[in-house]
């Protein structure tokens, strides 16, 4: 049997089985990439009576048909079960590789220096916001957002402030205990907390009142809210 066949476009039809949702502007910019690349993506199909039924592609075969598409070439499974084409389509939909999102908006921006952000919407699957904030992205200090192991050093007996997280906190303390001639290490925990609209009132409101009663800073009065709480319910 003939894997690879050209099928005349009226012989294809969509899986009713198909689980992908329907989006029409992601169909329009697909339309739009078939119309500039042509079909570069085959079509993967069975073999039914009379007709072949799509396996995956079947949000590419509406914009075949609308830019008059008379045949298609598709990878044919043959008679098989339809179970087996379902597990085969979600195994060919579903096996992908997410992106390295700084590396993606480095390819985007260097696309971008050729073609313009309203061209590149057309056919990219963001829309002109999300790839301007990618091209954004790369302006952003990325060496210095993340705490190097060397930036722990004394310099002049002045303490050295960190903004780490807690497994950059551990590591740091570690290291520190081993350096010789540290003599002061301040360290700034970065510690994210999710909360509701009203637990967030309730912490903004109460934090800024002992900040007020006390005049503390931020981190001082969430410091003394934690002890006040913990020396009068501890045992």
């Amino acid at each position: 049997m003939e894997r690879w066949i050209e099928i005349p476009i009226e012989k294809l039809k969509p899986a009713p089985w198909n689980y992908k949702t329907d989006d029409e502007q992601k169909t329009k910019k697909l339309k739009e990439n078939i119309r500039k690349n042509g079909q570069i993506e085959n079509l993967i199909v069975r073999e039914m009576n009379g007709y072949y039924e799509v396996v995956n592609g079947n949000h590419r075969l509406r914009p075949l048909k609308e830019l008059g598409y008379k045949s298609v070439i598709c990878y044919n499974l043959g008679r098989i079960s339809e179970k087996t084409a379902q597990r085969i389509a979600i195994e060919t939909n579903e096996t992908k590789f997410e992106p390295d999102n700084i590396k993606l908006a480095k390819l985007i921006s260097e696309i971008a220096n050729e073609h313009s952000i309203t061209e590149l919407e057309a056919t990219l699957p963001y829309s002109a916001k999300e790839i301007s904030h990618m091209i954004q992205a790369l302006e952003f200090d990325w060496e210095s957002f993340n705490v190097p192991e060397l930036q722990i050093e004394e310099k002049d007996d002045a303490k050295k402030i960190l903004r780490v997280d807690n497994d950059q906190y551990d590591r740091i303390m570690e290291i520190a205990r081993e350096k010789e001639g540290l003599k002061a290490i301040q360290i700034k925990v970065v510690q994210k907390i999710i909360l509701n609209t009203k637990q967030k009132e309730l912490f903004n409101k109460t934090l800024d009142f002992v900040k007020k009663q006390h005049n503390l800073k931020q981190a001082e009065a969430l410091e003394y809210i934690c002890r006040f709480y913990l020396n009068n319910n501890s045992n």
